[in-house]
């Protein structure tokens, strides 16, 4: 087996398709969110193991810095990916990993890993997560009669109480900053409220 991270453009396309293509692929493991983070003056590594010149994982780590104590570590969100003839082998592709990460980032204090399915990791800690454990996909080509039966009754219910205080949805350009401003200060309210992270204006405008 062999690890390599990310340098040239070959490997980049290589890591690309396999994300791009992979059942529980996600945009947070693109190099397109890679890209984005390291405008946000982030650094970014990807990383491939390939066996017998197939790959067989692929993650992407953003070098971040814990709070209070100001220690960086590696966050990982929706990864590793496994290819489906390395899901036996997970412990031993994972210390693979982490040994090369040791070398390449020897002022990380921790690797955090938040795959979408379930790893079983002997020297590891469990914690909350920060990415949504689940998502859902609706296929939006129904009719608003056959989406509003498959939603929840609770949410159905607060459409109701939206229609009734007269809320309205647009679409709008994303390009118009008179426009998208707003949408932050609604957002920004709405996370104080519910209590959930936020980030600051200038990440959205950047995005």
């Amino acid at each position: 087996m062999q690890i390599f991270k990310t340098t040239s453009k070959e490997q980049q396309d290589l890591y690309e398709q396999f994300v791009s293509t992979h059942p529980q692929g996600s945009f947070l493991q693109s190099p397109t969110w890679g890209n984005f983070q390291s405008t946000l003056n982030q650094e970014v590594a990807r990383y491939i193991i390939t066996d017998q010149n197939t790959v067989i994982l692929t993650a992407q780590f953003i070098l971040k810095t814990a709070p209070v104590i100001k220690k960086h570590y590696l966050y990982c969100p929706y990864g590793p990916l496994f290819s489906p003839a390395a899901m036996q082998s997970q412990q031993d592709l994972v210390k693979l990993l982490l040994a090369q990460l040791k070398k390449d980032f020897p002022q990380s204090i921790l690797t955090r890993f938040e795959p979408k399915e379930t790893i079983n990791l002997t020297n590891s800690i469990k914690t909350l997560r920060t990415q949504p454990a689940k998502t859902f996909v609706t296929f939006l080509g129904q009719t608003q009669e056959q989406l509003l039966s498959n939603m929840h009754q609770k949410t159905r219910y607060n459409i109701k109480v939206a229609q009734r205080h007269q809320v309205s949805v647009k679409q709008i350009n994303w390009d118009d900053k008179a426009e998208l401003v707003p949408c932050i200060k609604l957002l920004e309210k709405t996370a104080e409220r519910q209590e959930f992270k936020d980030f600051p204006e200038r990440y959205y405008l950047k995005m």
